[in-house]
């Protein structure tokens, strides 16, 4: 322990005292540049160590007892705060409690990161000296603008010092609001730096300093030092709880030398005299404090304003959109007119690269973003399909599962899986194949957990409908919000050849008594019907669609059939496969015709028609997959997989171990997405950077919609499919 704190001489200016509370785990090799920076600016430290299993411990004891320290500031205590992993909020309630306890005698008081400095954006103006003008004009709270440091390929080799060495760093959107952090406050019993995880302070009569200070962030100097820092010292121990609050950055980390080591052309050198400002520069500034403030008010109120309109955003209603979109730019074209003049005056306090306060459209995303962020969790999954049984009742030509007669999900299964997703992260549940789901035991008793539980979440099934009518009364007492029922065929015959099985005529009835009993209980739930489309069954488009509207199911979808290799097709259980001529690859023309007829007879039925695009409709426009980051599919043993279909893609590697995107059986939500294959997967899936760590999605099912309908992969899925079409 330091010295008590009755028993210290306080910084050599009585004027203003400022402590700083120093949070390290395993930080050796940037831990002696940093303190003794801290204390040269003339801040007291108390040390609050997790534990560390490094020297760091050894380096402050040196720095402590050191008899040629002539720093204007010292270390008055060390604590260690013992936790059972990374616990963030637990460190954070102690450093709290500490700091109302021993630290109310200083003025202001700084939570400072291990590999981290602040440092005071005013040339020749140190931190101490900034924290006095704040002080002095009445401000309570110092806001940081976020860099975050890099090593490069062309960092120099005979500098010592880690910020002589580290001079690139990546350029944070400046609109977003991780970029500013507040970690330098005046002390007041009111002061909460927990409940917003130390990133903003929430106290009584808070007033942010409008000069931001320079928050350098030193994460890592060497490829094997962040290698370890990352994957050994951090990721190991964060608790699942947490995951969510605990450096997203790291979860896109992998550990391979490019994302440690950047290209110093990828990042931005940092110069003092363009990010600085001068001390003439500065007091200019303060002079026109008071505009700023009137200004800064302004702007408050027209974001009160759109705060207002936003509440239209929830009801997705297009021309309320379009009406709030309108009145927001008319309001920020205003404001940035009145910027510009003031950039001219002030170029340092009004720069024109900072929109910090003018607004356009791509302020209105980023609002939008922040809601979102704010709401649920900002890197989860919000869609989940659940594999609720592996046994099925039809046998159909095109189908590429393995079926597992004995496998399904039970209401305990589904009870702690769903108890390791955050509620939050919850936006739709489908259930659905393996097999054909309403052969599951539990259904019912899952669809009346989730009403009970989780009533905000919208609830969907997607059937063959050969059981449909045994479930007309569940789905009357517990009513979801859709099912779509896999409708290839137009005619019993048809559907025998299709299907395997006979039961069109049933399948007819049971929709029709569905609707019935749906309409008598005043249910809104949406019937679809989906088509996987063939040379075998397209022509029957036209019919499926008329009968769609006899029985009153107003949407019909109508996607590619898939042809896979011959190993995923079970010949056993699914007889023998469709034949790959059979793909509409191989007639163009025949769908684009077929499609263009049933288009009018849906708008004569008032049946909306949902298809994959026209062969010969033109550009294709390419976009990246996005279902690593939207949806999660569940199967019967809780196994994890990033995208629909992903347990065709993926099964067989996931069994061979190859890959491991996790199990809510036994892990949390956060744990699974924070794992080594799912970080590949995002990374492949980016595709602007042109990373293959996942080679399968090279040949997913959904390559239609990414490469274009137009590739013969896109349609025939795996090499062997693509050599015999």
């Amino acid at each position: 322990m330091g010295l008590m704190l009755s028993e210290y001489k306080y910084n050599q200016d009585p004027a203003i005292k400022v402590c700083g509370i120093f949070l390290c785990y395993n930080e050796e090799h940037i831990l002696h540049d940093s303190l003794t920076y801290y204390l040269s600016q003339g801040l007291d430290i108390v040390f609050f160590d997790n534990e560390s299993t490094d020297s760091s411990l050894d380096i402050v004891h040196s720095i402590q007892n050191s008899s040629q320290n002539t720093h204007f500031g010292s270390i008055i205590d060390v604590v260690t705060i013992r936790t059972q992993g990374f616990e963030w909020e637990k460190i954070l309630v102690e450093c709290s409690n500490y700091m109302h306890a021993f630290l109310s005698a200083y003025d202001w008081i700084v939570i400072i990161d291990a590999d981290s400095f602040y440092c005071s954006p005013v040339q020749n103006l140190n931190l101490l000296d900034l924290i006095k003008e704040a002080d002095h004009r009445g401000y309570n709270v110092l806001k940081g603008v976020f860099y975050n440091f890099y090593p490069t390929t062309s960092d120099p080799e005979n500098e010592t010092s880690i910020r002589c060495v580290m001079k690139h760093y990546d350029a944070y959107d400046k609109n977003h609001n991780s970029v500013y952090q507040e970690k330098i406050f005046a002390y007041h019993p009111s002061v909460d730096f927990v409940s917003l995880k130390a990133h903003r302070i929430k106290r009584k009569d808070k007033k942010v300093f409008p000069i931001f200070f320079h928050f350098k962030h030193y994460g890592w100097t060497s490829f094997e030092q962040g290698k370890r820092k990352i994957f050994k010292e951090r990721k190991q121990r964060y608790i699942a709880k947490e995951l969510r609050a605990t450096h997203p950055p790291y979860n896109a980390l992998l550990p391979i030398e490019s994302d440690f080591i950047r290209n110093a052309e990828d990042l931005v050198l940092f110069k003092a005299s363009k990010e600085c400002i001068s001390k003439m520069s500065f007091r200019l500034s303060l002079l026109v404090l008071p505009i700023h403030a009137i200004l800064k008010r302004l702007d408050q109120r027209r974001r009160e304003r759109f705060e207002k309109k936003w509440q239209l955003f929830k009801s997705f209603k297009n021309i309320e959109i379009l009406r709030a979109f309108l009145d927001f730019w008319k309001l920020s074209r205003r404001e940035q007119k009145n910027r510009a003049k003031w950039s001219k005056k002030f170029p340092k306090l009004f720069p024109n690269n900072d929109r910090s306060w003018a607004c356009g459209p791509v302020d209105i995303v980023n609002y939008a973003q922040q809601k979102i962020d704010a709401a649920g969790a900002p890197f989860s999954p919000f869609i989940y399909h659940f594999l609720v049984s592996g046994a099925c009742n039809a046998r159909c030509t095109f189908c590429n599962q393995h079926h597992y007669p004995n496998q399904k999900l039970t209401i305990e299964q589904f009870k702690a899986i769903t108890g390791n997703i955050p509620r939050e992260a919850m936006r739709t549940f489908i259930f659905s194949g393996g097999g054909e789901p309403l052969l599951c035991n539990d259904l019912e008793k899952m669809i009346a957990y989730t009403k009970k539980e989780f009533p905000w979440v919208s609830i969907g099934i997607r059937t063959n409908g050969f059981s449909l009518r045994e479930h007309i009364d569940t789905f009357s007492t517990y009513p979801i919000n859709f099912i779509e029922i896999s409708w290839h065929t137009a005619d019993e015959a048809e559907t025998k050849k299709i299907y395997r099985c006979g039961g069109y005529l049933e399948r007819i009835q049971a929709v029709r008594e569905l609707q019935c009993k749906l309409k008598l209980k005043q249910c809104k739930t949406e019937i679809r019907f989906c088509m996987v489309a063939s040379q075998m069954n397209i022509d029957s488009l036209p019919e499926i669609i008329q009968c769609a509207a006899r029985l009153s199911v107003r949407e019909v979808q109508v996607s590619f059939c898939k042809y896979y290799t011959l190993k995923n097709h079970d010949q056993e259980q699914n007889g023998k496969p469709a034949q790959f001529k059979q793909s509409l690859f191989f007639a163009q023309n025949k769908y684009d015709a077929i499609i263009r007829k049933s288009r009018k007879i849906a708008k004569k039925k008032n049946v909306k028609l949902v298809h994959d695009p026209l062969f010969n409709k033109g550009h294709f426009m390419k976009i990246h997959c996005r279902y690593p980051w939207t949806t999660m599919l569940i199967d019967y043993n809780g196994q994890v997989f990033p995208c629909p279909g992903g347990e065709i893609q993926f099964g067989n590697q996931v069994r061979e171990g190859k890959y491991y995107f996790g199990n809510l059986l036994r892990q949390h939500l956060y744990e699974c997405l924070s794992e080594l294959s799912y970080t590949q997967i995002r990374r492949t899936a980016i595709g602007s950077t042109k990373e293959n760590f996942m080679p399968e999605c090279g040949s997913c099912c959904m390559t239609t919609q990414f490469s274009g309908i137009n590739q013969k992969r896109s349609h025939l899925i795996g090499d062997e499919a693509r050599l015999c079409g």
